[in-house]
């Protein structure tokens, strides 16, 4: 009897431990599917309240438009709205690697990027010129090569 009350609790601490790791990595994963929503959200809530009001977006959005509007037209071009959107994206990458950049050398360690699940599981697919390090570089073309549909 005590061997299956003992072999209940080690089973039961497998899973309590097992389901803790995978709870952190869902989070972890949903911050990833977030794309910097929560940042987006914190810039548009410029009273802080926790809430964005439909003047505080129409504010963001207004300026969103007009960085994109390059010829200062009042109009978008399928090319404007396409380079404000890339232009956006490499910005929220820049600030994410500076995030990540403890040491502020402009590379990324192994253990800078153990935070970031996505990012350490293909590290070393990422590190093409295999120094153990991420460049800003290395970073932006493995992200245009996904982006390519290429691996």
């Amino acid at each position: 009897m005590r061997n299956i009350i003992n072999f209940a609790a080690i089973t039961t601490l497998f899973f309590l431990c097992n389901a803790a790791l995978h709870a952190d990595e869902a989070k972890e994963k949903w911050k990833m599917k977030d794309g910097g929503m929560k940042e987006h959200f914190k810039e548009m809530d410029t009273n802080k309240d926790g809430a964005v009001s439909k003047a505080e977006f129409d504010i963001a959005h207004d300026k969103h438009f007009a960085d994109m509007d390059n010829n200062g037209d009042g109009k978008l071009t399928h090319d404007e709205m396409r380079a404000g959107h890339k232009e956006s994206r490499k910005k929220r990458m820049e600030s994410r690697f500076d995030k990540a950049d403890a040491n502020t050398d402009g590379m990324l360690s192994r253990d800078e990027v153990a935070s970031v699940p996505r990012l350490l599981k293909r590290f070393d697919e990422i590190d093409t010129s295999k120094d153990g390090q991420v460049s800003r570089e290395e970073l932006e073309a493995a992200m245009q090569r996904r982006r390519d549909g290429r691996p």
